[in-house]
C-alpha cells in the first residue's frame, strides 16, 4: 500500500510574512498616533508639560516672500523631517527675542545625539540690521526674512503678536505646539524629550 505523504503547507508561513510587512507599513501611523494622542501634552495642575497642543493644524503654507540672508528663496519644506523651533521677530532682536533664541539653542544642545533631529528657524519680518555677534552666537540657526503677512500663517493666540510666541513644528510641517514668548527652559525641555522619544521609531 502506498502511503500518502502530506507536505507541510506554506500558507501559515506566507501569512506570517504578509502580517510582518503590514506591521512595518502601519508602524509610522501608530507611532504618530501615539505622539499626538497618547503622550500627554495638555497643560494642567497635575503635569509639568505646559506647551499648548495645537490640534487640527495643516502644514504651513508656502511663504513666497521668504529669503535667506544672502537673498536666496527659502522653502520651509527644506526643514521637513525635523522638529523645528520657530520664532518671529524684528531683525533688531531685543532682549526678549535674544532670550528666546538662547533658550532654543540650549534645548537643542542638551538633547545630545538627538540634536540633529531638531532645527531652529528665526523668521525676521523687517529690514532692521541683524547684529553680527548674534548670528555668530547661533551658528545652527536658520535665519529667514519674510513679510509679516506670510509669517501670519503661524497660529497665534487672540490679541497677541507674532513675536509673543514660540512654536514647535512637527516633521511634516505642521505647527504642533505653542509657547509663550519666553518659555520656561526646564518645562519646555520635558515636552521636547517626550516628542523626540515618541517619534524616534518613525522619524527619519
Amino acid at each position: 500500500m502506498t502511503e500518502t505523504i502530506n507536505k507541510p503547507s506554506n500558507k501559515p508561513r506566507s501569512r506570517a510574512a504578509l502580517y510582518w510587512v503590514l506591521g512595518i507599513c502601519i508602524a509610522p501611523t501608530v507611532a504618530a498616533f501615539a505622539t499626538y494622542y497618547l503622550v500627554d501634552f495638555t497643560p494642567n495642575t497635575q503635569t509639568t508639560n505646559y506647551g499648548e497642543l495645537l490640534t487640527g493644524q495643516l502644514a504651513l503654507p508656502a511663504m513666497p516672500s521668504a529669503k535667506t540672508l544672502d537673498g536666496k528663496p527659502f522653502d520651509i519644506k527644506q526643514l521637513q523631517k525635523k522638529w523645528v523651533f520657530v520664532s518671529v521677530d524684528s531683525g533688531a532682536c531685543e532682549e526678549t527675542c535674544a532670550k528666546r533664541l538662547f533658550t532654543s539653542r540650549q534645548l537643542r544642545a542638551i538633547t545630545g545625539r538627538e540634536r540633529d533631529r531638531i532645527a531652529r528657524l528665526w523668521l525676521v519680518t523687517d529690514d532692521k540690521p541683524i547684529k553680527p555677534e548674534l548670528l555668530a552666537a547661533h551658528a545652527d540657526l536658520t535665519v529667514v526674512k519674510v513679510s509679516a503677512a506670510d509669517a501670519a500663517a503661524l497660529p497665534v493666540n487672540a490679541n497677541q503678536a507674532l513675536n509673543q510666541h514660540t512654536w514647535i513644528v512637527d516633521p511634516i510641517g505642521r505647527p504642533m505646539m505653542r509657547y509663550a514668548a519666553e518659555p520656561d527652559h526646564n518645562r519646555m525641555k520635558k515636552d521636547v524629550s517626550k516628542l523626540l522619544y515618541a517619534s524616534k521609531s518613525w522619524q527619519n
